[in-house]
């Protein structure tokens, strides 16, 4: 279980995990103004109706949950890795070295 922005910024992570704001919300002001502890789930080796099970979304209780399959997170830490470092000349190194860290860990316990 991970947090949201170990995934690094929210606008290239939406596009595996969504926005940064309460799914169940369709965001505008109050989302901005909201801090929203959304955990992210990666899994492999149980089925995404498994995960869920696991991890239920539940709005009453605040918790909002984004699933994500190992490859799929590793395909996206990997290529956002290299766009940063690479082509954007690593202009933000704390993410970039937040996103080393996030793949390390996956790949050391998945």
């Amino acid at each position: 279980m991970f947090n949201y922005q170990d995934f690094g910024l929210q606008s290239t992570a939406y596009e595996v995990i969504g926005f940064e704001w309460w799914q169940w919300q369709s965001c505008g002001e109050d989302c901005e103004k909201e801090i929203c502890p959304i955990k992210v789930i990666v899994y492999r080796g149980l089925s995404l109706d498994e995960v869920k099970v696991l991890h239920p979304v539940n709005e009453k209780k605040k918790l909002d949950y984004r699933y994500l399959h190992y490859n799929k997170a590793l395909n996206y830490l990997e290529v956002t890795i290299k766009i940063m470092e690479v082509e954007a000349e690593n202009m933000f190194p704390e993410v970039s070295e937040q996103l080393k860290q996030t793949k390390y860990c996956i790949i050391d316990n998945l």
